[in-house]
């Protein structure tokens, strides 16, 4: 499969129907999508070819770019939600009927055996688990998402060979039990963090989450303020950072970045971590201008 989001790939497919009625319990797939045509087309094409048979729930925030459209033509089942991530999470698990399923969102792109990896991780860890994640190969398709690309790298993540236990996840590529998310309530207002949120309501049921090494593609863009403002916005309500952590993590950020640019060769990084650094301030502080943006 081609990994150019400007392939002709995305130029779209023929109207199709396909069959659901063989479809095992585990491939059922929930996406979230916003004008998400970028793509999506290599999202979708990746599932029905790896995974021919699942039975593929979007949930759109009414996409303007044909997106929806698309969805429909590769024989999804797309449900419409105006509200924040927190709202599409929500609808995504309500509308899951299996035991276990997938979430794969609109800007990640799986290989040939994803799911037999990611299945294999699940049972082999035990029924203790409720969620695996794997390890996200970042494309970045802006600035800020390059910076997090070395962040990524530097942390080790990129060359985890063996399981971990962790106490959040990555929800655009991850396994879940359904019986693990029974009764989850997303706040309204969550725009960013719903996959922390999504982890701790795990946890709090006796479940564990798991990052195990199985790789994926993420094309995934985004500004300074709405990755990072948003993120540290979202981060103080859930009392995931504090101002003490605020302020522990800006000071230890200065050597860290350093250290980075060295590393890399990439003296831009110093810049970035400035940036990272002042919208996840500012929107700690100014907490209620990133309540309820929309998707």
């Amino acid at each position: 499969w081609d990994s150019n989001p400007r392939s002709p790939m995305a130029a779209g497919p023929k109207p199709a129907s396909f069959d659901h009625s063989d479809t095992p319990a585990y491939t059922q797939v929930v996406s979230q999508t916003k004008n998400s045509m970028k793509t999506l087309p290599l999202c979708l094409s990746a599932i029905r070819r790896f995974i021919p048979n699942s039975r593929i729930i979007v949930v759109d925030g009414y996409s303007e770019d044909g997106t929806i459209e698309y969805a429909k033509n590769m024989g999804c089942e797309v449900y419409l939600d105006n509200g924040t991530r927190g709202t599409a999470r929500q609808k995504c698990i309500e509308k899951v009927t299996t035991d276990v399923f997938a979430f794969i969102d609109s800007d990640v792109v799986i290989h040939k055996t994803w799911l037999k990896e990611m299945m294999g991780w699940l049972e082999k860890l035990g029924p203790k688990v409720g969620a695996v994640t794997g390890i996200p190969d970042i494309y970045p398709l802006s600035t800020p998402r390059r910076y997090q690309k070395f962040l990524q790298e530097f942390s080790g993540v990129t060359s985890l060979t063996s399981p971990v236990k962790i106490q959040s996840l990555h929800t655009g590529s991850c396994l879940i039990r359904k019986k693990a998310v029974k009764g989850i309530k997303f706040p309204r207002w969550l725009q960013h963090r719903e996959d922390t949120f999504l982890a701790r309501y795990i946890l709090g049921r006796g479940y564990e989450c798991w990052r195990v090494p199985v790789k994926f593609k993420h094309y995934t863009g985004g500004t300074w303020a709405s990755i990072f403002a948003e993120s540290s916005a979202n981060s103080r309500l859930l009392n995931i950072l504090t101002s003490k952590q605020l302020l522990r993590g800006t000071i230890r950020s200065v050597p860290s970045s350093l250290k980075m640019a060295l590393y890399f060769h990439e003296p831009r990084i110093i810049i970035w971590n400035m940036l990272r650094q002042l919208y996840t301030v500012d929107g700690f502080i100014n907490w209620q201008k990133y309540l309820y943006v929309k998707r």
